[in-house]
């Protein structure tokens, strides 16, 4: 039996988390985690989990597993990096004002 990885079932749990986060989390909240976010990357260099993960500053979870499931696929990291890091948390906080009002 396969074990499984304790971080990337974390890293799992958070990012369903925050993409639930309209549902549970007062939308001005979800400002405060968009600016966190936006903190941690500028500051860190990246997502501290996916450091802790896959041990690579370069290596992150969307990627790697689009990567994984999808070989072929034409996405860029800047690409990416511009749809999680500024595209998420502002669509995150507009479904959080329209759910919560």
């Amino acid at each position: 039996m396969k074990e499984i990885n304790k971080v990337a079932l974390l890293h799992v749990i958070i990012i369903l988390a925050i993409y639930a986060m309209p549902w549970w989390l007062p939308w001005r909240l979800i400002i405060v985690y968009g600016l966190l976010n936006y903190l941690q990357v500028k500051e860190l260099g990246g997502c501290i989990i996916s450091k802790a993960q896959f041990k690579n500053k370069h290596e992150g979870f969307y990627k790697h597993y689009i990567n994984k499931y999808f070989p072929n696929n034409k996405i860029t990291n800047h690409e990416l990096n511009i749809a999680l890091d500024y595209v998420l948390p502002i669509l995150l906080v507009i479904i959080g004002y329209i759910v919560q009002h």
